[in-house]
């Protein structure tokens, strides 16, 4: 999904070294001027103490002067001063301190690569390697198709910046991992088709009901297929012997299976049934191509397309089917029936009127089971438990003297799950959540990788090299999922684990990935809107972003009034007030950036932090910061996830100030170890919306809740994301009972 790769690094990824002096020069704490020239910082002392130290307001000047003029000793003459060498924690006496080909400066100044790992994303490739190959070197791997970058070059031969190197409609992992054919062969078998127009047989993966089989298609099948719990809270509720969906994302897919049985699962009549759920309509249809197996003790059955599936006795089903003796009666209008009333087609679920809210809806809850999680102190603990929540219309009733029967359609998500959208961050895709869609978007506009043949929102026709605009929704479909690698990526995980689906309750939003948060925000809102239009998603929606993704969102919530649309805004290592890995002309430079700053466009697009009228109202934030504390953070057992409330803590001015005064007695953060209490991409008061550790800051964001993760691989920036606490956490704050109330 990378064309220009090298080009994009050079465009936006740089200075690490203004970022480190910066914050190394006032490590971040509040401040007030005492006229034009000085500004007083109140920091901590060798001892630990709070003392106040005066400083240039505008050190910037200085720092830029460094990079340019050697007025510092430089014993490498790698271009990096002593001291900034200091800083990064390079060899002052070698130009090339992680021996990976590149310079120190080179990599600070050019690539954002760190200058003391020779191999940034641990894929076997050396940085430089990687930056002669335009492969991305902060992703192991860099296309998207499941071969890490160094297994593309090294062992296949194949074109680690494209998912499908040969153009035959199969990636380049599902050709390696699952087919055995050649990924640099388009037609292997010379029988003038593509590979991937052919159709091929895959074996379904090992799961917990020991179904088995096999699926028969087109294309990345093995990338379009799970099993797992059916996650429609409806049949969650039945007590079916053998209950699990077959989550399909190509509805042509040809199905054939076998479903085991015990003793108890076959009647005396031998009548055990598969059914398949109607999705929205609250009935079971028997599977049409079935028979039972009492030898093997088997339900074996064909089937086009995936689906929730349940087995019963067929004398359970007969009970909830129509017979000539029941009367339609009416449209349900809110009338009062007698006794229980069954679904048709449904068995083994009855209600009532007073199931029955005041509009005629059946509203089916489940409590999830909570998280945990502790105070940077010890001294708290909080659970946030999460509750999922269906809705079904009662459509129309029918009745006989014994029995009165319902039909009902779903007017909400049935797994209970309020819609999500993630939101990737810069350099992004689809991928950084382990989800795959069809369009590259390093442009302008998004362009077709493939032919698309109705594998969308709209059932239109694409072909490979279309451009669309990021706001046409089949741009954000979701088409594959990462179902080989044990990625731990959160997309991924929400699919296999959680029980969201792709395209009916958790969506991914791209755009250009190195451009304009405005121009991307405008995007989202258009996108948000046609989802709405076409009724694939009803109400309210969360946004579940990561790093410049969040800036994302809160513009489209803040500046945009999409605050009406969206409950609630997680934001992962997002840099509400800049990163230090900004390049200078890029939205997340707290210098240049016109998200904050009054001189930059007039103003005119600064985040206004406009989050509704009413604070009980409001849209709520939750921001999640790493903190990557190496080994020590292993050592000292400070690993965990903590939370906090509130904004930065009474006479504490800034959260790297407070970390720091925290763990000073048992753990100290000396800041020639920690210049920055950061991410390694992100500082920890930007990440919680806090702008203390500027010299001139605006307000804090508020926020309903803030976390920090400390850990020596799950504090890092991309890292986070694949955090089990964090997971769970997200999971529950999503579907959280904890709503309304002022934020901070």
């Amino acid at each position: 999904m990378r064309k220009s790769l090298l080009v994009t690094i050079k465009k936006r990824f740089s200075l690490l070294v203004i970022g480190t002096l910066i914050l190394s020069l006032f490590p971040g704490y509040v401040n007030s001027k005492s006229n034009d020239d000085v500004v007083s910082k109140q920091v901590l002392n060798e001892d630990g103490q709070q003392t106040t130290e005066m400083i240039d307001p505008d050190p910037l000047s200085d720092t830029k002067h460094n990079l340019q003029v050697a007025d510092e000793k430089d014993t490498d003459g790698d271009g990096l001063t002593d001291s900034q060498e200091t800083l990064l924690g390079t060899d002052l006496s070698s130009e090339d301190s992680d021996s990976d080909g590149l310079t120190d400066y080179i990599e600070v100044r050019e690539y954002g690569t760190s200058p003391i790992e020779s191999d940034s994303d641990n894929d076997g490739l050396m940085d430089a390697e990687e930056i002669s190959l335009e492969t991305n070197p902060f992703q192991s791997d860099s296309d998207g198709d499941m071969l890490s970058d160094y297994d593309e070059v090294h062992k296949f031969e194949t074109d680690p910046t494209q998912s499908d190197t040969d153009h035959d409609k199969l990636s380049d992992g599902t050709e390696v991992l699952f087919y055995d054919t050649n990924p640099n062969e388009s037609d292997e078998d010379s029988d003038g088709k593509l590979d991937g127009e052919v159709n091929r047989t895959y074996t379904l993966p090992e799961n917990e009901w020991g179904v088995e089989g096999t699926a028969t298609g087109t294309g990345d099948l093995p990338m379009k297929i799970v099993i797992r719990e059916t996650p429609i809270l409806l049949l969650q509720q039945l007590e079916a012997p053998v209950s699990f969906e077959l989550l399909s994302l190509d509805e042509t897919a040809h199905y054939s299976i076998s479903i085991p049985l015990d003793n108890d699962n076959i009647d005396a009549k031998g009548e055990p049934i598969l059914f398949k759920y109607l999705d929205g309509k609250g009935q079971l249809i028997p599977v049409e191509n079935q028979k039972l197996n009492n030898k093997q003790k088997t339900l074996e059955a064909e089937f086009t397309g995936g689906g929730s599936f349940v087995v019963l006795p067929k004398k359970e089903w007969d009970n909830v089917t129509l017979t000539n003796k029941h009367i339609f009666k009416d449209k349900y209008k809110g009338q009062k029936f007698k006794g229980k009333a069954k679904l048709i087609g449904l068995p083994g679920f009855e209600i009532t009127s007073e199931d029955l809210n005041s509009d005629g809806v059946l509203v089916l809850k489940k409590k999830m089971k909570g998280v945990k999680s502790k105070s940077l102190d010890n001294s708290e603990t909080e659970t946030i438990t999460g509750t999922r929540e269906a809705r079904y219309l009662i459509d129309e009733l029918y009745e006989s003297d014994e029995t009165t029967f319902l039909t009902v359609k779903a007017i909400s998500a049935e797994s209970g799950y309020q819609e999500t959208i993630l939101i990737h961050g810069w350099n992004g895709d689809s991928t950084t959540w382990g989800l795959y869609q069809d369009w590259d978007n390093d442009g302008r506009q998004a362009e077709a990788e493939q032919d698309i043949a109705m594998n969308n929102f709209t059932k239109s026709y694409y072909l490979e090299g279309d451009t669309e605009p990021y706001s046409n929704i089949d741009v954000q479909f979701i088409s594959r999922i990462n179902t080989y690698t044990d990625s731990g990526e959160l997309g991924a995980w929400l699919v296999w684990s959680a029980g969201y689906t792709p395209n009916k309750d958790l969506f991914i939003f791209e755009y250009e990935n190195d451009y304009s948060v405005r121009i991307a925000a405008g995007h989202l809102e258009d996108v948000i809107e046609e989802l709405k239009d076409h009724n694939i998603i009803d109400g309210d929606v969360n946004l579940l972003a990561h790093s410049m993704g969040g800036l994302v969102a809160r513009y489209y919530v803040e500046n945009l009034d999409g605050y009406y649309n969206v409950d609630r805004l997680i934001t992962l290592g997002t840099p509400h007030f800049g990163s230090d890995l900004a390049f200078w002309n890029s939205d997340l430079n707290r210098l240049l950036s016109e998200l904050w700053n009054e001189d930059v466009n007039d103003g005119r697009y600064m985040l206004n932090g406009n989050r509704g009228e009413i604070a009980e109202d409001w849209t709520e934030y939750f921001g999640i910061a790493g903190v990557d504390l190496g080994f020590q953070a292993h050592e000292e057992g400070l690993e965990g996830l903590y939370f906090t409330g509130t904004g930065v803590p009474e006479d504490w001015e800034s959260w790297d100030y407070y970390v720091r005064y925290k763990f000073q007695d048992d753990y100290p953060l000396s800041r020639v170890d920690y210049p920055v209490i950061s991410d390694n991409v992100v500082p920890i008061d930007s990440a919680l919306g806090s702008d203390q550790d500027w010299f001139d800051p605006l307000p804090s964001v508020l926020m309903h809740k803030r976390y920090i993760i400390f850990h020596n691989k799950y504090g890092g920036h991309s890292e986070m994301r694949k955090y089990s606490e964090l997971r769970d956490l997200i999971v529950e704050i999503l579907q959280g009972d904890d709503d309304g109330g002022s934020p901070d």
